[in-house]
């Protein structure tokens, strides 16, 4: 059996999710993309590629507006979960045209 990956939040995570803890439809698919994570083999996979400031991330979109910025730490078996917020405020302006 796979052992399940170990989830980790950085200290700033923790101040912006409380912007959210009154919608419920992001906190169900924050929830449910977290179960995920513990579960899945890649983590990666379940995110896109990150360019810039958080180069070597991942995000996943919880909503067409928020996402959630993530790393994954093969070594110790750990996904480190960044930031989220407004798609423009984790992850900058995507100018790539």
């Amino acid at each position: 059996m796979m052992q399940p990956w170990k989830i980790r939040q950085e200290g700033k995570m923790l101040k912006a999710l409380k912007n959210f803890k009154g919608n419920a439809p992001v906190m169900a698919k924050l929830t449910k993309l977290i179960g995920c994570m513990k579960v899945c083999k890649n983590p990666s996979a379940l995110g896109e590629r990150k360019h810039g400031v958080h180069r070597g991330c991942y995000g996943a979109h919880l909503t067409k507006s928020v996402s959630l910025v993530y790393s994954v730490d093969y070594a110790s078996h750990t996904v480190w979960i960044l930031d989220i917020g407004d798609h423009k405020r984790p992850c900058g302006r995507d100018n790539r045209s």
